[in-house]
């Protein structure tokens, strides 16, 4: 996953969340499923990957509010660097088209 999360990747990292406050392990459909959200959260602190009797479990080590703050702050941060790309870019496709309309004034004179 990355910043800015869309609508289902929040309801995703929910939806996780239910099922580790059940179970640390999850089936090979789940995981695959569930694998990005799974990362997010090992990187954002909130779980740690264990190995136990063979098997992957992940627990819950972090406070979940903390997590969500995390994301949050990292979704805003995300959406203030794309409206920069796009007011650069619109700059750079204005500035381009002056200087493509003065070209074309010269020769005109």
């Amino acid at each position: 996953m990355t910043f800015p999360l869309s609508k289902d990747e929040l309801k995703t990292l929910s939806e996780v969340k239910g099922k580790l406050s059940t179970s640390p392990f999850f089936s090979d459909k789940e995981y695959q499923l569930y694998k990005d959200a799974l990362s997010l959260m090992v990187e954002g602190g909130f779980i740690q990957r264990r190995n136990s009797m063979g098997r992957t479990a992940y627990v819950i080590v972090g406070d979940a509010d903390v997590f969500d703050r995390w994301v949050k702050k990292h979704n805003i941060k995300a959406k203030k660097l794309s409206r920069r790309e796009w007011r650069v870019a619109v700059t750079a496709a204005i500035i381009g088209a002056v200087i493509g309309y003065l070209l074309s004034l010269i020769r005109i004179f």
